[in-house]
Protein backbone atom coordinates (compact mmCIF):
# COMPACT_ATOMS: atom_id res chain seq x y z
CA UNK A 1 0.00 0.00 0.00
CA UNK A 2 1.22 3.63 -0.78
CA UNK A 3 2.57 5.84 1.91
CA UNK A 4 1.10 9.06 2.53
CA UNK A 5 3.70 11.79 2.16
CA UNK A 6 2.73 14.96 3.82
CA UNK A 7 5.62 16.62 2.99
CA UNK A 8 3.61 18.68 0.05
CA UNK A 9 5.84 21.87 -1.57
CA UNK A 10 5.41 23.26 -4.77
CA UNK A 11 8.50 23.08 -6.82
CA UNK A 12 9.08 26.54 -6.34
CA UNK A 13 8.92 27.53 -2.73
CA UNK A 14 10.87 30.41 -1.73
CA UNK A 15 10.36 29.04 1.78
CA UNK A 16 12.58 26.28 1.06
CA UNK A 17 15.30 24.83 3.38
CA UNK A 18 17.84 27.27 1.67
CA UNK A 19 16.33 30.73 2.77
CA UNK A 20 17.50 31.45 6.56
CA UNK A 21 15.29 32.19 9.39
CA UNK A 22 15.20 35.35 11.36
CA UNK A 23 15.63 34.04 14.71
CA UNK A 24 17.02 35.64 17.31
CA UNK A 25 19.02 32.72 19.51
CA UNK A 26 21.41 32.09 22.41
CA UNK A 27 24.62 30.25 21.29
CA UNK A 28 26.88 28.32 23.66
CA UNK A 29 30.31 27.88 22.50
CA UNK A 30 33.32 25.30 23.77
CA UNK A 31 36.18 27.57 25.23
CA UNK A 32 37.76 30.00 22.87
CA UNK A 33 39.23 33.29 23.20
CA UNK A 34 36.72 35.89 22.07
CA UNK A 35 37.15 38.92 20.01
CA UNK A 36 34.61 41.75 19.90
CA UNK A 37 33.63 43.99 17.00
CA UNK A 38 31.22 47.26 16.63
CA UNK A 39 30.20 50.01 18.74
CA UNK A 40 30.11 47.79 22.07
CA UNK A 41 32.86 45.64 20.75
CA UNK A 42 37.07 45.76 21.70
CA UNK A 43 37.46 46.15 18.24
CA UNK A 44 35.65 48.80 15.87
CA UNK A 45 37.10 47.72 12.90
CA UNK A 46 36.71 43.60 11.93
CA UNK A 47 39.87 43.64 10.11
CA UNK A 48 41.52 44.21 13.46
CA UNK A 49 40.02 41.84 14.97
CA UNK A 50 41.17 39.63 12.39
CA UNK A 51 44.80 40.79 12.72
CA UNK A 52 44.79 39.91 16.32
CA UNK A 53 44.66 36.34 15.77
CA UNK A 54 46.75 34.65 17.66
CA UNK A 55 48.12 31.26 14.75
CA UNK A 56 47.20 27.79 16.60
CA UNK A 57 44.41 29.38 19.43
CA UNK A 58 40.58 28.74 18.90
CA UNK A 59 39.17 31.98 18.56
CA UNK A 60 35.51 33.61 17.98
CA UNK A 61 35.07 37.26 16.71
CA UNK A 62 31.43 38.08 17.37
CA UNK A 63 30.57 41.24 14.93
CA UNK A 64 27.39 43.49 16.44
CA UNK A 65 24.60 43.70 14.33
CA UNK A 66 22.16 46.11 12.96
CA UNK A 67 25.51 47.77 11.86
CA UNK A 68 27.35 47.66 8.54
CA UNK A 69 30.86 47.65 8.19
CA UNK A 70 32.90 49.31 4.99
CA UNK A 71 35.56 46.87 5.11
CA UNK A 72 37.92 44.36 2.69
CA UNK A 73 38.82 42.06 4.61
CA UNK A 74 41.57 39.10 4.15
CA UNK A 75 42.15 36.10 6.17
CA UNK A 76 46.12 35.75 5.75
CA UNK A 77 48.39 32.84 4.46
CA UNK A 78 49.68 32.93 8.03
CA UNK A 79 47.11 31.56 9.55
CA UNK A 80 47.67 27.38 9.18
CA UNK A 81 46.63 26.24 12.41
CA UNK A 82 43.53 26.63 15.24
CA UNK A 83 40.44 27.50 14.35
CA UNK A 84 38.52 30.74 14.00
CA UNK A 85 34.04 31.40 14.02
CA UNK A 86 33.29 34.89 13.25
CA UNK A 87 29.67 35.14 13.15
CA UNK A 88 27.74 38.37 12.68
CA UNK A 89 24.25 39.39 14.37
CA UNK A 90 25.30 39.78 17.75
CA UNK A 91 23.62 41.92 20.37
CA UNK A 92 25.16 45.05 22.54
CA UNK A 93 26.30 42.39 25.29
CA UNK A 94 26.90 40.24 22.73
CA UNK A 95 25.38 37.17 24.58
CA UNK A 96 22.90 36.30 22.29
CA UNK A 97 22.52 36.68 18.69
CA UNK A 98 20.17 37.44 15.74
CA UNK A 99 20.43 34.66 13.26
CA UNK A 100 19.37 36.86 10.58
CA UNK A 101 22.43 37.77 8.14
CA UNK A 102 20.58 40.85 6.97
CA UNK A 103 21.55 42.33 10.31
CA UNK A 104 25.39 42.57 9.77
CA UNK A 105 26.18 44.22 6.38
CA UNK A 106 30.26 44.01 4.86
CA UNK A 107 30.23 46.49 2.55
CA UNK A 108 33.47 46.55 0.09
CA UNK A 109 32.85 49.70 -1.33
CA UNK A 110 33.67 48.51 -4.84
CA UNK A 111 37.38 48.36 -3.94
CA UNK A 112 38.26 44.67 -3.75
CA UNK A 113 36.55 41.81 -3.05
CA UNK A 114 34.33 42.40 0.63
CA UNK A 115 35.95 39.10 1.78
CA UNK A 116 39.64 37.32 0.63
CA UNK A 117 40.30 33.91 2.29
CA UNK A 118 43.69 33.10 1.86
CA UNK A 119 44.46 30.62 4.94
CA UNK A 120 47.11 27.49 4.83
CA UNK A 121 45.80 25.29 7.00
CA UNK A 122 43.19 25.24 10.20
CA UNK A 123 39.64 26.06 10.39
CA UNK A 124 37.31 28.79 9.46
CA UNK A 125 33.86 29.26 9.95
CA UNK A 126 31.97 32.86 8.49
CA UNK A 127 28.47 33.10 9.43
CA UNK A 128 25.63 34.83 9.16
CA UNK A 129 26.09 38.23 7.47
CA UNK A 130 25.74 39.73 4.75
CA UNK A 131 28.72 40.36 1.99
CA UNK A 132 27.65 43.02 -0.76
CA UNK A 133 29.27 45.89 -3.16
CA UNK A 134 32.55 44.01 -3.40
CA UNK A 135 34.63 44.25 -6.84
CA UNK A 136 37.02 42.53 -8.20
CA UNK A 137 38.88 40.08 -10.97
CA UNK A 138 37.23 37.04 -8.97
CA UNK A 139 35.15 36.32 -5.89
CA UNK A 140 34.02 39.95 -5.34
CA UNK A 141 31.95 38.80 -2.65
CA UNK A 142 33.93 36.03 -1.49
CA UNK A 143 37.20 34.61 -2.79
CA UNK A 144 38.71 31.73 -1.37
CA UNK A 145 42.02 30.14 -2.08
CA UNK A 146 43.17 26.74 0.45
CA UNK A 147 46.22 24.92 1.15
CA UNK A 148 47.63 22.76 3.89
CA UNK A 149 44.67 20.67 4.46
CA UNK A 150 42.64 24.09 5.18
CA UNK A 151 39.02 23.56 6.07
CA UNK A 152 36.41 26.64 5.39
CA UNK A 153 33.00 26.53 6.17
CA UNK A 154 30.14 29.28 4.83
CA UNK A 155 26.92 28.93 6.42
CA UNK A 156 23.51 31.37 6.98
CA UNK A 157 25.31 34.21 4.04
CA UNK A 158 23.90 36.52 1.52
CA UNK A 159 26.28 37.32 -1.20
CA UNK A 160 24.51 40.25 -3.01
CA UNK A 161 25.21 42.95 -5.32
CA UNK A 162 28.85 41.96 -6.14
CA UNK A 163 30.73 42.43 -9.50
CA UNK A 164 33.70 40.39 -11.17
CA UNK A 165 35.02 41.95 -13.99
CA UNK A 166 37.97 41.63 -16.33
CA UNK A 167 39.57 41.75 -19.22
CA UNK A 168 40.81 38.56 -18.89
CA UNK A 169 38.86 34.61 -17.56
CA UNK A 170 36.65 35.68 -14.80
CA UNK A 171 35.47 32.92 -12.17
CA UNK A 172 32.85 33.91 -9.47
CA UNK A 173 30.50 37.45 -9.03
CA UNK A 174 29.37 36.35 -5.52
CA UNK A 175 31.83 33.68 -4.11
CA UNK A 176 35.11 32.05 -5.82
CA UNK A 177 36.81 29.00 -4.55
CA UNK A 178 39.89 27.31 -5.65
CA UNK A 179 40.89 24.15 -3.54
CA UNK A 180 44.19 21.90 -4.55
CA UNK A 181 45.23 18.90 -1.90
CA UNK A 182 43.05 17.95 0.93
CA UNK A 183 41.38 21.01 1.48
CA UNK A 184 37.33 20.94 2.49
CA UNK A 185 34.82 23.63 1.48
CA UNK A 186 31.20 23.28 2.91
CA UNK A 187 28.80 25.57 2.19
CA UNK A 188 25.03 25.49 3.86
CA UNK A 189 22.36 28.45 3.64
CA UNK A 190 24.08 30.42 1.25
CA UNK A 191 21.62 32.92 -0.58
CA UNK A 192 23.63 34.44 -3.49
CA UNK A 193 21.49 36.90 -5.38
CA UNK A 194 22.33 39.65 -7.97
CA UNK A 195 26.27 39.27 -8.47
CA UNK A 196 27.89 39.79 -12.08
CA UNK A 197 30.75 38.10 -13.88
CA UNK A 198 31.33 39.98 -16.54
CA UNK A 199 35.06 39.46 -19.32
CA UNK A 200 35.31 42.22 -22.36
CA UNK A 201 37.72 39.78 -23.99
CA UNK A 202 38.53 36.95 -25.54
CA UNK A 203 38.55 34.76 -22.23
CA UNK A 204 35.78 32.93 -20.61
CA UNK A 205 33.74 33.28 -17.44
CA UNK A 206 32.81 31.47 -14.81
CA UNK A 207 29.82 31.22 -12.34
CA UNK A 208 28.26 34.14 -11.67
CA UNK A 209 26.80 33.03 -8.20
CA UNK A 210 29.33 30.44 -7.25
CA UNK A 211 32.51 29.04 -8.79
CA UNK A 212 34.26 26.34 -7.33
CA UNK A 213 37.55 24.47 -8.93
CA UNK A 214 38.34 21.47 -6.63
CA UNK A 215 41.46 19.42 -7.84
CA UNK A 216 44.28 16.84 -6.17
CA UNK A 217 42.10 15.00 -3.21
CA UNK A 218 39.95 18.05 -2.00
CA UNK A 219 36.46 18.10 -1.37
CA UNK A 220 33.24 20.01 -1.22
CA UNK A 221 29.51 20.27 -0.31
CA UNK A 222 27.30 22.71 -1.32
CA UNK A 223 23.51 22.08 0.06
CA UNK A 224 20.24 24.25 1.10
CA UNK A 225 21.63 27.05 -1.01
CA UNK A 226 19.82 29.34 -3.23
CA UNK A 227 21.18 31.05 -6.53
CA UNK A 228 18.88 33.69 -8.04
CA UNK A 229 19.23 36.43 -10.40
CA UNK A 230 22.75 36.52 -11.47
CA UNK A 231 23.91 37.48 -14.45
CA UNK A 232 27.19 35.63 -16.45
CA UNK A 233 28.40 37.50 -19.88
CA UNK A 234 31.25 37.13 -22.39
CA UNK A 235 31.59 39.96 -25.09
CA UNK A 236 31.66 37.54 -27.99
CA UNK A 237 34.17 34.65 -28.65
CA UNK A 238 34.60 31.89 -25.39
CA UNK A 239 32.04 30.56 -22.82
CA UNK A 240 29.99 31.98 -20.97
CA UNK A 241 29.61 28.91 -17.79
CA UNK A 242 27.45 29.31 -14.91
CA UNK A 243 24.98 32.03 -14.84
CA UNK A 244 23.97 30.63 -11.25
CA UNK A 245 26.55 28.31 -10.38
CA UNK A 246 29.57 26.85 -11.89
CA UNK A 247 31.62 23.40 -10.52
CA UNK A 248 34.93 21.87 -11.69
CA UNK A 249 36.34 18.70 -10.29
CA UNK A 250 39.59 17.47 -11.38
CA UNK A 251 42.28 14.41 -10.34
CA UNK A 252 40.64 12.94 -7.52
CA UNK A 253 38.50 15.78 -6.39
CA UNK A 254 34.55 15.31 -5.10
CA UNK A 255 32.07 17.52 -4.86
CA UNK A 256 28.55 17.48 -4.29
CA UNK A 257 25.37 19.93 -5.05
CA UNK A 258 21.94 19.07 -2.79
CA UNK A 259 18.91 20.17 -2.13
CA UNK A 260 19.12 23.88 -3.62
CA UNK A 261 17.70 26.33 -6.03
CA UNK A 262 18.98 28.06 -8.92
CA UNK A 263 16.71 30.24 -11.26
CA UNK A 264 16.37 33.15 -12.55
CA UNK A 265 20.07 33.48 -14.09
CA UNK A 266 21.46 34.87 -17.01
CA UNK A 267 23.90 33.73 -19.44
CA UNK A 268 25.01 35.99 -22.43
CA UNK A 269 27.85 34.48 -24.91
CA UNK A 270 28.44 32.99 -28.31
CA UNK A 271 29.81 29.66 -27.89
CA UNK A 272 29.01 27.56 -24.93
CA UNK A 273 26.56 28.77 -22.39
CA UNK A 274 24.78 27.76 -19.49
CA UNK A 275 22.32 29.68 -17.53
CA UNK A 276 22.16 27.67 -14.87
CA UNK A 277 25.04 25.14 -13.33
CA UNK A 278 27.66 24.03 -15.33
CA UNK A 279 30.05 21.15 -14.30
CA UNK A 280 32.78 19.53 -15.47
CA UNK A 281 35.04 16.78 -14.01
CA UNK A 282 38.24 15.37 -15.24
CA UNK A 283 40.50 12.54 -14.32
CA UNK A 284 38.84 10.34 -12.25
CA UNK A 285 37.15 12.97 -9.96
CA UNK A 286 33.33 12.65 -8.95
CA UNK A 287 30.49 15.33 -8.43
CA UNK A 288 27.10 14.95 -7.49
CA UNK A 289 24.40 16.80 -8.16
CA UNK A 290 20.65 15.51 -6.43
CA UNK A 291 17.51 17.11 -5.39
CA UNK A 292 18.04 20.68 -7.26
CA UNK A 293 15.89 22.57 -8.75
CA UNK A 294 16.92 24.35 -11.78
CA UNK A 295 14.16 26.51 -13.72
CA UNK A 296 13.42 29.87 -15.49
CA UNK A 297 17.13 30.57 -16.28
CA UNK A 298 17.39 32.61 -19.66
CA UNK A 299 20.62 31.53 -22.18
CA UNK A 300 21.38 34.34 -24.64
CA UNK A 301 23.19 34.76 -27.88
CA UNK A 302 23.79 33.06 -30.75
CA UNK A 303 24.48 29.37 -29.99
CA UNK A 304 21.57 29.19 -27.14
CA UNK A 305 22.45 27.16 -24.11
CA UNK A 306 21.46 25.16 -21.58
CA UNK A 307 20.01 25.15 -17.83
CA UNK A 308 22.04 22.53 -16.64
CA UNK A 309 25.06 21.99 -18.93
CA UNK A 310 27.16 18.41 -17.45
CA UNK A 311 30.77 17.67 -19.52
CA UNK A 312 32.53 14.44 -18.06
CA UNK A 313 36.54 13.80 -19.43
CA UNK A 314 38.89 10.68 -18.93
CA UNK A 315 37.31 8.34 -16.45
CA UNK A 316 35.51 10.69 -14.17
CA UNK A 317 31.95 10.35 -12.93
CA UNK A 318 28.99 13.11 -12.61
CA UNK A 319 25.62 11.79 -11.12
CA UNK A 320 22.19 14.00 -11.33
CA UNK A 321 19.11 12.53 -9.37
CA UNK A 322 16.03 13.36 -7.87
CA UNK A 323 15.86 16.87 -9.43
CA UNK A 324 13.79 19.22 -11.64
CA UNK A 325 14.90 21.22 -14.40
CA UNK A 326 12.19 23.29 -16.00
CA UNK A 327 11.01 26.13 -17.77
CA UNK A 328 14.56 27.70 -19.12
CA UNK A 329 14.90 29.55 -22.20
CA UNK A 330 16.70 27.67 -25.01
CA UNK A 331 17.68 23.80 -23.43
CA UNK A 332 17.07 22.29 -20.47
CA UNK A 333 19.77 19.75 -20.17
CA UNK A 334 23.03 19.17 -22.33
CA UNK A 335 24.89 16.46 -21.26
CA UNK A 336 28.25 14.89 -23.02
CA UNK A 337 31.28 12.76 -22.37
CA UNK A 338 34.63 12.42 -23.90
CA UNK A 339 37.14 9.41 -23.37
CA UNK A 340 35.77 7.27 -20.83
CA UNK A 341 33.83 9.77 -18.83
CA UNK A 342 30.74 8.55 -17.53
CA UNK A 343 27.19 10.44 -16.56
CA UNK A 344 24.08 8.83 -14.95
CA UNK A 345 21.06 10.81 -15.24
CA UNK A 346 18.61 9.28 -13.08
CA UNK A 347 14.92 9.86 -12.03
CA UNK A 348 14.62 14.03 -13.30
CA UNK A 349 12.28 16.34 -14.63
CA UNK A 350 12.97 18.10 -17.94
CA UNK A 351 10.07 20.31 -18.79
CA UNK A 352 8.27 23.17 -20.64
CA UNK A 353 11.74 24.54 -22.64
CA UNK A 354 11.36 26.77 -25.28
CA UNK A 355 14.16 23.92 -26.97
CA UNK A 356 15.35 20.24 -26.15
CA UNK A 357 14.49 18.97 -23.04
CA UNK A 358 17.30 16.66 -22.97
CA UNK A 359 20.45 16.56 -25.33
CA UNK A 360 22.95 14.14 -24.68
CA UNK A 361 26.15 13.04 -26.69
CA UNK A 362 28.58 10.56 -26.33
CA UNK A 363 32.04 10.93 -27.95
CA UNK A 364 34.86 7.86 -28.01
CA UNK A 365 34.26 5.47 -25.30
CA UNK A 366 32.17 7.56 -22.82
CA UNK A 367 28.65 6.79 -21.09
CA UNK A 368 25.94 8.11 -20.71
CA UNK A 369 22.78 6.63 -18.57
CA UNK A 370 19.04 7.47 -18.75
CA UNK A 371 16.60 6.00 -16.37
CA UNK A 372 13.59 7.11 -14.59
CA UNK A 373 12.65 10.84 -16.16
CA UNK A 374 10.37 12.12 -17.75
CA UNK A 375 10.87 15.03 -20.81
CA UNK A 376 7.88 16.54 -21.75
CA UNK A 377 6.23 19.93 -22.73
CA UNK A 378 9.20 20.88 -24.56
CA UNK A 379 10.05 21.70 -28.33
CA UNK A 380 12.12 18.65 -28.54
CA UNK A 381 11.53 16.42 -25.56
CA UNK A 382 15.13 14.43 -26.32
CA UNK A 383 18.26 14.24 -28.74
CA UNK A 384 20.50 11.16 -27.87
CA UNK A 385 23.09 9.27 -29.19
CA UNK A 386 22.77 5.99 -30.28
CA UNK A 387 25.28 4.60 -27.52
CA UNK A 388 22.67 6.13 -25.02
CA UNK A 389 22.01 3.52 -21.99
CA UNK A 390 18.24 4.16 -21.21
CA UNK A 391 15.63 3.02 -19.63
CA UNK A 392 12.55 3.48 -18.03
CA UNK A 393 11.80 6.77 -18.97
CA UNK A 394 8.51 8.79 -20.13
CA UNK A 395 9.29 10.80 -22.86
CA UNK A 396 7.28 12.73 -25.15
CA UNK A 397 4.19 11.53 -22.95
CA UNK A 398 1.74 13.17 -20.95
CA UNK A 399 2.88 12.88 -17.49
CA UNK A 400 0.01 14.19 -15.76
CA UNK A 401 1.45 17.13 -14.06
CA UNK A 402 -0.47 18.54 -10.99
CA UNK A 403 0.23 22.53 -12.41
CA UNK A 404 2.93 23.24 -14.39
CA UNK A 405 1.76 26.84 -15.10
CA UNK A 406 2.12 27.85 -11.01
CA UNK A 407 5.88 25.06 -11.45
CA UNK A 408 4.10 22.29 -9.62
CA UNK A 409 5.25 19.32 -11.62
CA UNK A 410 4.18 16.80 -8.48
CA UNK A 411 1.97 13.80 -10.69
CA UNK A 412 -1.93 13.67 -10.25
CA UNK A 413 -3.64 10.52 -10.12
CA UNK A 414 -3.78 8.15 -13.04
CA UNK A 415 -0.22 9.50 -14.13
CA UNK A 416 1.45 7.05 -16.39
CA UNK A 417 4.93 7.68 -14.22
CA UNK A 418 3.64 6.08 -11.25
CA UNK A 419 5.31 2.87 -9.74
CA UNK A 420 6.54 1.64 -13.35
CA UNK A 421 10.27 3.04 -12.81
CA UNK A 422 14.08 0.78 -12.84
CA UNK A 423 14.57 0.21 -9.05
CA UNK A 424 18.21 -0.51 -10.26
CA UNK A 425 19.49 2.07 -12.88
CA UNK A 426 23.14 2.55 -13.58
CA UNK A 427 24.66 5.00 -10.67
CA UNK A 428 22.37 3.99 -8.47
CA UNK A 429 18.60 5.54 -6.95
CA UNK A 430 19.19 8.55 -4.78
CA UNK A 431 17.81 8.06 -1.06
CA UNK A 432 14.86 10.13 -1.37
CA UNK A 433 12.75 12.22 -3.81
CA UNK A 434 13.12 16.47 -4.65
CA UNK A 435 10.63 16.58 -1.09
CA UNK A 436 12.95 14.34 0.90
CA UNK A 437 10.30 11.83 0.56
CA UNK A 438 11.94 8.01 0.71
CA UNK A 439 12.88 7.27 -3.17
CA UNK A 440 10.60 3.82 -3.08
CA UNK A 441 7.23 3.56 -1.32
CA UNK A 442 5.68 1.22 -2.96
CA UNK A 443 7.94 -1.78 -4.08
CA UNK A 444 8.51 0.38 -7.66
CA UNK A 445 10.24 3.57 -7.87
CA UNK A 446 7.81 6.35 -9.75
CA UNK A 447 9.28 8.34 -13.04
CA UNK A 448 10.45 11.65 -12.76
CA UNK A 449 11.83 13.95 -9.48
CA UNK A 450 8.97 12.90 -7.57
CA UNK A 451 7.43 9.32 -5.26
CA UNK A 452 3.86 9.80 -5.86
CA UNK A 453 0.82 11.50 -6.57
CA UNK A 454 0.06 14.81 -4.70
CA UNK A 455 -3.72 15.43 -3.54
CA UNK A 456 -4.64 18.16 -1.90
CA UNK A 457 -6.66 18.25 1.63
CA UNK A 458 -8.42 20.76 3.40
CA UNK A 459 -7.54 21.10 7.22
CA UNK A 460 -8.26 22.74 10.38
CA UNK A 461 -12.51 23.42 9.72
CA UNK A 462 -12.48 23.25 13.66
CA UNK A 463 -10.00 25.76 14.34
CA UNK A 464 -10.77 27.97 11.10
CA UNK A 465 -7.26 27.30 10.27
CA UNK A 466 -7.99 26.80 6.43
CA UNK A 467 -4.31 25.73 5.27
CA UNK A 468 -3.29 23.18 2.87
CA UNK A 469 -1.10 20.29 2.27
CA UNK A 470 -0.39 17.33 -0.29
CA UNK A 471 0.04 13.80 0.75
CA UNK A 472 0.69 10.48 -1.28
CA UNK A 473 -2.54 7.78 -1.51
CA UNK A 474 -2.22 4.18 -2.68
Amino acid sequence: MRKENSNRSRFWSVSLLCLPLALVTGESFAQMTVNTVGVCGTYDDIQDAIDALVVGDDTEIRIQGNSTYEENLLFPKTFDAGRVEMTGGWDCPFSTRDNDPTTTVIDGGEENAVARVRIDGGELLLKGFTVTNGQAEKGAGIQILLEGGARVELENLQVIGNQSISSGSVHGGGVSADIDGDEILEIRNLVAQQNLAISSNQAAVYGAGLSIMASGEARFTVENSQFDGNRIEKAGGDDALGGGVYLETEHSAQGRLLDSRIFNNTAIGDVRVASGLSIESSQSSVAVIERTGIMLNSAIGAAGGSQLRAMATDVSTITVRDSGIVQGESEGVYAYVIDSGQIHLTNLTAADHTDTGLHVAIYEFGDISLYNTISFGNLVDLEASAKLDDGANLIGVDPLFTDPKNLDYHLEPGSPAVDVGDNDPPGGLGVADFDGTPRIINGTVDIGMYEGISVIFGDGFESGDFRYWSTKVP
